[in-house]
């Protein structure tokens, strides 16, 4: 980015300052992209789950044990996490315990506004691809635990999967 006589800076955070030049507001790196995708992807499925019935609740901050907070229409509590991407990459999750009141909800948002698609796991089945992933890394010898997760095409076949979640 080069300096701009009339650039002033609107906003700062630890992770981004947003500036503008005149009327523009100017982009501060690709970082800003990833975090965009990601509240989109929270609202999103938090939308979904309303749709279907459901009450949520979004949690805020960084380091949040996970992003929703969802009780079933039958009254079951349970915790989401949503991961969220615009490219049909590699899904990265952290390793997490085991945890029959947790899920995983992977939204993927297509470029030109088509509508998102969304993945429902059970917090069992993605750390089970997850390991998956890591016996196949290990044996290539090019695993790192920090880059963890599953394929693409793995979470397929958890497409519109919203029958694993709590009645």
């Amino acid at each position: 980015m080069t300096y701009q006589p009339d650039e002033q800076v609107i906003g700062s955070s630890a992770s981004m300052t947003v500036k503008t030049t005149g009327n523009r507001v100017v982009n501060p790196s690709s970082q800003t992209a990833r975090y965009k995708t990601q509240w989109c992807a929270q609202f999103y499925a938090a939308a979904e789950l309303t749709r279907r019935g459901y009450l949520v609740s979004m949690t805020f901050g960084n380091a949040t044990a996970s992003d929703l907070i969802v009780q079933s229409p039958g009254g079951y509590p349970f915790t989401v996490d949503v991961k969220g991407q615009s490219t049909k990459n590699f899904w990265l999750i952290q390793r997490r315990p085991d945890n029959a009141a947790h899920y995983f909800i992977l939204v993927y948002l297509p470029p030109a506004f088509e509508p998102p698609r969304f993945f429902v796991l059970s917090c069992s089945q993605l750390m089970g691809h997850r390991a998956e992933y890591e016996q196949a890394s290990t044996v290539r010898g090019k695993y790192r635990d920090d880059l963890g997760g599953m394929n693409w095409s793995t979470a397929l076949s958890h497409e519109g999967q919203w029958e694993i979640l709590p009645e």
